[in-house]
């Protein structure tokens, strides 16, 4: 279900997300370093607040991928938006599709991350431009 409590005000807010894992991570933006854009955040019932980003085109096990999920890596129950909300940057594991297929805020809880073809990830920080 969707969090309404969360502040919605960051949708659309520029971000840029720091690729620690891969080591090798390279996109147009730069290496290491990713820039999206915020289009949606979810609260499943039983975990935290992930993010769902629009970002640069980059390629991943051969595939053409301009979408991300977010979701808080080190801190149980970790709400990004907050953290973001506050300006602060937020440790984060980054998933994307394996077929570069996106998705529509509405879709989130549909999502499996970890498993199938969202099953790719990263390793990084979130922080707001």
């Amino acid at each position: 279900m969707f969090n309404q409590s969360e502040p919605n005000n960051l949708l659309g807010r520029r971000v840029y997300l720091s690729i620690g894992e891969p080591w090798d991570f390279s996109s147009l933006d730069g290496d290491g370093r990713l820039n999206g854009t915020i289009a949606g955040s979810y609260t499943p019932l039983d975990r935290a607040t992930v993010l769902l980003l629009d970002t640069t085109m980059f390629e991943a096990k051969g595939v053409q991928v301009n979408q991300v999920i977010c979701a808080g890596r080190y801190k149980r129950g970790l709400n990004l938006m907050e953290e973001l909300a506050k300006n602060e940057s937020a440790g984060c594991n980054i998933y994307f599709n394996a077929f570069g297929k996106t998705i529509s805020a509405a879709d989130m809880p549909t999502l499996q991350l970890g498993f199938d073809e969202w099953g790719h990830w990263m390793i990084g920080s979130v922080h707001l431009i």
